[in-house]
């Protein structure tokens, strides 16, 4: 429900505490008029027929009373004070809206309870006459509690739908700023707001993962930043799309750099693997290694460039006991190294199983 239905809603209440009170001793009105005194000459009840009603009042009007009538816009019961004035007010109006209004010593409405077909609903006002609080249940039934400033400006909203709560501030201009929310699934989500735009960020923890999003001017997810449940952290960049572009991750297994193409395609990827190796892997458009740079166990630096099912083709080593160009065949295998080795340079050739079939020069 917005400000402006709930501020509606309020002044149709209002406006049926704010006239006169049938009975009150300020009242001048042209009735018929049953009344009934006790011993001490103090009115007890007193009947009266108007053109707009008829009331039933039991007490004197001057020390309190209770009005029980019925008006043009529906049946009421009204407490009074000493001085006459309205104290509260419960009526039903032409549309068949229960109504429970409570009025200050200037006849002002300070809270006002209703329940309609749309939902109930509970506004209170200050000394001033200004809404503060909105308490209503809206759509489905789901409860909202909206907090106003003298400006009449939304500062809180308390909201709870299918499962899942939510706070939210406002700063004095009415934008959003902070909210506190958990969701269906139990996941708590922490969010801050920029004040001219879509600016922000949250926090979110669920079983699977803890993170921190940053989004941009638009509202869009730039900046991913987390932490899944095996504790491994993770940071993700993405582009105006929401796809991610850059990822820096530690999970045990390839730790490194990762980075995807507008399709998300890893398309280059520098990592240390579990076995302390690092490496470098360049890929195609369908994420298969085309050129590698690997750093072996024993620090042996080795580029090597792949064909479309994976499988080496050439690779530059510098392997001490071979430190030159390696070709493979389709299957994978080493056929040729041409190189500088141990005795100077040379080419070896070989054969499928890897046993040198030529040497130039000849061993001696």
């Amino acid at each position: 429900m917005t400000l402006e239905e709930l501020e509606t809603r309020l002044k149709r209440l209002e406006q049926l505490v704010t006239g006169p009170v049938l009975g009150s001793p300020n009242q001048s009105v042209t009735a018929s008029c049953l009344t009934i005194t006790d011993k001490q000459g103090k009115v007890a009840i007193a009947i009266k027929a108007t053109a707009d009603g008829a009331n039933l009042v039991i007490g004197d009007p001057r020390s309190g009373s209770v009005i029980l009538g019925r008006r043009k816009d529906g049946p009421h019961m009204t407490l009074t004070r000493p001085d006459g004035t309205s104290a509260g007010t419960f009526c039903i109006d032409d549309e068949g809206m229960a109504q429970l209004i409570l009025t200050g010593p200037e006849q002002k409405a300070m809270a006002m309870f209703s329940a309609s077909p749309t939902g109930p609903m509970l506004g209170l006002r200050d000394t001033k006459g200004c809404l503060r609080v909105g308490i209503t249940a809206v759509g489905d039934g789901s409860p909202e509690i909206m907090l106003y400033d003298e400006k009449r400006t939304t500062r809180a909203v308390l909201h709870a739908e299918r499962g899942a709560a939510e706070l939210s501030l406002f700063d004095p201009q009415g934008t959003c700023r902070a909210s506190l929310g958990v969701g269906v699934n139990g996941m708590p989500i922490f969010k801050l707001m920029a004040s001219n735009d879509q600016r922000g960020l949250a926090l979110m923890l669920d079983k699977d993962s803890n993170g921190l999003r940053l989004f941009d001017s638009e509202g869009r997810l730039r900046l991913l930043v987390s932490v899944d449940k095996d504790g491994n952290p993770y940071i993700g960049l993405a582009n105006e799309n929401g796809t991610q572009r850059v990822v820096l991750a530690a999970d045990g297994e390839n730790n490194g750099l990762r980075i995807y193409d507008s399709h998300q395609k890893g398309r280059l990827m520098v990592t240390v693997n579990a076995d302390e190796k690092p490496m470098i892997h360049v890929c195609d458009a369908e994420q298969r290694t085309r050129v590698k740079v690997i750093m072996t166990g024993d620090g042996t630096p080795m580029l090597s460039l792949h064909d479309a099912n994976g499988r080496p083709v050439l690779a530059l080593s510098a392997m001490p006991s071979a430190e030159g160009f390696l070709v493979y065949d389709g299957a994978g295998t080493m056929r040729a190294v041409l190189g500088m080795f141990p005795e100077g340079p040379g080419l070896v050739l070989t054969d499928e199983n890897g046993d040198p079939t030529c040497e130039i020069p000849e061993p001696k």
